[in-house]
């Protein structure tokens, strides 16, 4: 007798498959052992960033055993809130909720008391690299231009991500650009410059950024109490399940995923076996081969996961002795071309009820850039305030600077299409080989962002479960 038909993911929740799932092992007239020789399976998850927690949460809420292990000393991947001695936080990671209609880490900001206020960019400052303020009114006039050329280039832009600037339409877009006479030419030859950064080959990109897109810019949220709540939160409720084991400081080296059972293998020596697991490494750990899979993945997944690429988006995090810049929610500084990148400056004092004397620098810099060394950086942005505020600036107290494309356990700061790619290629890379399924926001196709993570996490509990499923199945037709 063969097992009842699998329910798909599309109509059923993780409860609904567990329950199925359990059902056909108990069954008595059953006579086919299931995958695992143990009542209940138990599921591997490696990385504790916020797909892997989504995952956790949802698995062991309903009723299976987790293992998830960790390369970091710490839960949350490349979400990571410092604390500052006056109870204000920092994020040297993700920051911002990006849009509320349909999203659930909006809808899970209470839950999990998360803090959040509206990003308006309405009261935003725009500056040149020589500190001077740019006027806002020339620059919509700019805008208006901007979209001129647009249309005279003939630009398409589909969501396949095929169609780029090519290097002869941006040397046109400059020199048309140049024409304008509202602003200094040296910075419209500047914010050119930005359209040729990361994915900034996009007509949304660059009034997205510049803030000029009030529909879209005024649904962002920043996260002002430490995002660290979310993943904290996430890892709590699994844990009071009494179903999860969480091993921190455990760098996975080596995935089998051959046989019968997936074998992990940890930097160290020590081997874990789960019925299932559930891949959440980064893009940029996937595409260093720095963990082993065994056997090799398909080709096909292997050319969908190096045709994506990853973005550099780091920041320079530095706390004053006081206040001496104007109280604009943030601040955008034309093309840098020191760094080769774009500067997007948040003010926590405009946002925090805390006296927070803190700027964040958002890098905003190509895929292969990397910012300078510590010293140099943060001299580089002091030096750049003081041009803007030469009369009032203040010591620096301290700071901070992130390399997320050095991090082994990042290798970037998140995926992005470049030429050539398509959402197809997230699919490809999302696709269970077996009992090995894979998470992450690059698995997503609304990728780049916290919602895809954790939208890949939840989608990923359901599948790893359906996979058990189907292998049950296949060993019950044998």
């Amino acid at each position: 007798m063969l097992p009842e038909e699998i329910p798909k993911i599309s109509n059923k929740s993780v409860k609904d498959l567990i329950h199925f799932y359990m059902h056909l092992k108990h069954k008595q007239h059953h006579a086919i052992e299931a995958p695992s020789n143990k009542d209940e399976p138990t599921i591997l998850i490696i990385g504790a960033g916020l797909s892997g927690l989504t995952a956790a949460k949802e698995l062991t809420t309903h009723g299976l055993n987790v293992i998830l292990v960790e390369a970091r000393e710490r839960v949350g991947g490349r979400i990571h809130s410092v604390k500052l001695p006056n109870g204000a936080y920092i994020e040297l990671g993700a920051q911002f909720v990006h849009g509320i209609k349909n999203n659930p880490l909006y809808s899970m900001s209470e839950k999990y008391h998360l803090e959040v206020k509206p990003y308006v960019r309405s009261d935003w400052g725009i500056f040149d690299m020589e500190g001077n303020e740019i006027n806002k009114n020339d620059l919509n006039a700019l805008v208006s231009e901007y979209k001129d050329v647009i249309k005279s280039l003939n630009l398409t832009r589909r969501s396949d991500n095929k169609d780029r600037f090519t290097v002869e339409d941006l040397k046109e877009l400059d020199l048309k650009l140049l024409k304008h006479k509202a602003i200094e030419s040296g910075d419209l030859h500047s914010l050119a410059k930005m359209i040729t950064i990361k994915e900034l080959n996009e007509e949304k990109l660059f009034y997205y950024k510049l803030g000029l897109n009030k529909k879209e810019s005024e649904s962002n949220y920043v996260v002002v109490n430490g995002y660290n709540k979310l993943v904290e939160g996430l890892h709590q409720e699994a844990k009071a399940t009494g179903r999860l084991q969480t091993f921190l400081s455990s760098e996975v080296e080596k995935i089998n995923h051959a046989h019968e059972e997936i074998v992990v293998h940890i930097k160290g020596g020590e081997v874990i076996h789960a019925d299932a697991a559930i891949c959440t490494l980064p893009l940029g750990v996937l595409q260093s081969g720095s963990v082993i899979f065994e056997p090799l993945l398909s080709e096909s997944k292997i050319k969908a996961i190096n045709t994506l690429k990853n973005v550099v988006h780091n920041k320079v995090v530095l706390e004053f002795e006081e206040v001496f810049w104007d109280n604009y929610s943030h601040f955008v500084v034309l093309y840098d071309p020191t760094l080769e990148a774009w500067l997007d400056i948040i003010n926590l004092q405009y946002f925090s009820e805390l006296k927070t004397p803190v700027l964040v620098t958002s890098v905003y810099a190509g895929p292969d850039k990397k910012i300078a060394k510590d010293k140099y950086a943060i001299n580089h942005f002091v030096n750049l305030l003081k041009r803007m505020y030469p009369d009032t600036f203040r010591p620096l107290r301290k700071s901070w600077i992130t390399h997320w494309e050095d991090d082994p356990f990042a290798m970037g700061s998140y995926s992005y299409h470049p030429e050539g790619s398509t959402l197809d290629d997230n699919s490809a890379i999302a696709k269970p080989v077996g009992r090995l399924v894979f998470a992450g926001e690059h698995t997503n196709r609304s990728p780049s962002n916290l919602q895809a993570a954790y939208l890949s996490g939840f989608e990923s509990a359901a599948q790893v479960v359906e996979q058990l499923l189907h292998i049950y199945q296949a060993v019950a037709r044998k």
